[in-house]
């Protein structure tokens, strides 16, 4: 007996089958996934960071296409094949392309989304607004040089502390503040993990210490040194 699909009523021969129906009118009658059509993403009215889960990052199409590729739902092994954006005012309209793999067939779907973005202030914003600061980096000249010398070893070190502001922020830090002492330079910054990478990053000697400056919801607060000489 010839198999024909229930729906439209095409036969086996002239149309891929999925179970007891054609291809497309399965992906018609079953939901292939769950996908929502609007999604809410938080970015920072100071800085135009968005939240990414737990984290503040730059925006950028790779990390736009994360946030919606997480919000597809499916157990027919979804797989994003293309993704099209077209920015509007606090939001992007977002053509999305997904491919579903149904008893070994393919089946492609493109989906409307829309990003809406929610102006609020991430926490480094809040904090710094605040004045809090969770790091020190300190830019230290090595202890034998000479006083006569000392202006130009400064001279020569503040490249090196501009060099360390810009990737400092690239990691995701924010700089409170930025001093010169006698003997270097010293900068506030929030941020503790992107402090140590780029401190580590930068020299090859980093002495930290931490000190403990409060409690916050039962959790110790601690601000962190890191020591870099030159």
């Amino acid at each position: 007996m010839e198999l024909r699909c229930p729906s439209c009523g095409q036969s086996a021969d002239s149309s891929e089958f999925i179970r007891n129906f054609c291809k497309e009118c399965f992906a018609g009658h079953f939901t292939l996934a769950v996908i929502p059509t609007v999604i809410d993403i938080g970015r920072c009215a100071v800085c135009s960071r968005i939240r990414q889960g737990d984290q503040w990052v730059s925006e950028n199409k790779r990390v736009l296409t994360q946030i919606v590729t997480a919000k597809v739902k499916s157990q027919y092994s979804p797989r994003v094949t293309d993704i099209q954006l077209r920015e509007g005012r606090n939001l992007f309209d977002v053509m999305l392309t997904v491919e579903y793999t149904v008893d070994g067939a393919k089946i492609e779907r493109r989906v409307p989304i829309r990003l809406k973005f929610d102006q609020i202030q991430c926490v480094d914003c809040s904090r710094e607004a605040g004045g809090y600061f969770d790091s020190v980096i300190q830019f230290r000249l090595l202890e034998d040089v000479e006083r006569k010398q000392l202006a130009e070893e400064m001279t020569k070190l503040e490249p090196k502390v501009k060099k360390f502001v810009k990737q400092l922020t690239a990691h995701g830090g924010r700089v409170h503040k930025l001093e010169r002492t006698e003997t270097g330079f010293d900068i506030n910054a929030a941020g503790i993990t992107p402090a140590m990478q780029t401190s580590h990053a930068i020299c090859r000697k980093v002495k930290h210490t931490r000190k403990l400056v409060g409690r916050k919801n039962g959790r110790d607060l601690y601000r962190h040194t890191f020591c870099l000489r030159f």
